[in-house]
């Protein structure tokens, strides 16, 4: 089933808002996206009429089972996206939420499908890179030092500035 951006971005937003018993309402999704609850109940009923939501109005948010399953596809590349803008680019954890739900739903589809294929990939490696631990060195206090295997500043003509 194929969902506008905005029906990603509100079925992520109720899974976010769930509360321990699985349910959330309206105003709840309305004010973690900052929006009036007319906008917010525009795409909440959308995604009832496709099946991934039990909504009745002014009544209790669910999941459904399809709903559920697609909700935790998107919370996942949420959780990628924030995970990495924390322990990468070493932002404060409520900036990469904000951040993490901009570059899902506000960049090209395509750019943000990449970005967090690059991102995904790169958390698989079983060691942190090299780069992420010179990036944290960089960002306290701004000096740079070139890894002493790196290909590029190995080839011949090629200094280490200039890496």
């Amino acid at each position: 089933m194929k969902l506008s951006a905005g029906e990603r971005k509100y079925l992520l937003g109720v899974i976010l808002t769930l509360s321990e018993n699985g349910w959330t309402r309206l105003k709840k999704v309305a004010d973690f996206f900052g929006v009036r609850m007319p906008t917010a109940k525009e795409f909440l009923d959308s995604l009832t009429k496709k099946g991934l939501l039990d909504y009745e109005r002014r009544g209790s948010i669910f999941l459904t089972k399809r709903g559920q399953q697609m909700a935790e596809k998107e919370k996942n590349k949420y959780d990628v996206l924030v995970t990495f803008m924390t322990r990468c680019l070493l932002v404060g954890e409520e900036t990469a939420k904000k951040n993490a739900i901009k570059i899902m739903f506000d960049l090209d589809e395509e750019v943000a499908e990449r970005m967090y294929e690059f991102i995904d990939f790169m958390t698989k490696c079983p060691s942190r890179p090299v780069f992420i631990e010179k990036f944290e060195q960089f960002v306290k206090d701004g000096t740079y030092q070139p890894c002493a295997f790196c290909p590029i500043v190995k080839r011949e003509g090629v200094k280490e500035n200039d890496c």
